[in-house]
């Protein structure tokens, strides 16, 4: 479960294999993302669904003062992208990046570096 896997597509596949999952279950996260692609549900129950599955630890926001400083509000707040938390910066989750709109298999670490490093917010 860890390793980098940035912007991972969403499928039944993917989902068994990067989570450890069982069909049902993976079934079950990729019924509830087509749904929010359908424009049925918010990307945050697609994020609770699998929090739910796979027993992660919550969903949590990424906020980047550095990009509030430079570029002005990322979404409308400082939060930029959610995820659910699997306890480690760098094991593998999904999330929802609030600029594009696209729900991923990630790691919040990986997502963050290359976000940071797109938006030359080196110091």
């Amino acid at each position: 479960m860890y390793g980098s896997v940035l912007g991972m597509k969403i499928t039944i596949k993917n989902l068994m294999e990067k989570f450890g999952i069982s069909r049902d279950s993976a079934k079950n996260i990729y019924l509830t993302y087509k749904r929010y692609k359908d424009g049925e549900i918010s990307p945050r129950k697609v994020l609770r669904i699998f929090d739910t599955e796979i027993e992660g630890y919550g969903v949590e926001c990424i906020r980047s003062p550095y990009y509030e400083e430079k570029y002005g509000d990322c979404c409308g707040d400082d939060c930029c992208a959610e995820y659910v938390s699997m306890g480690d910066t760098y094991k593998t989750t999904i999330l929802y990046d609030r600029r594009t709109g696209s729900i991923q298999i990630t790691t919040w670490g990986d997502w963050y570096e290359r976000w940071y490093y797109d938006h030359d917010l080196r110091l």
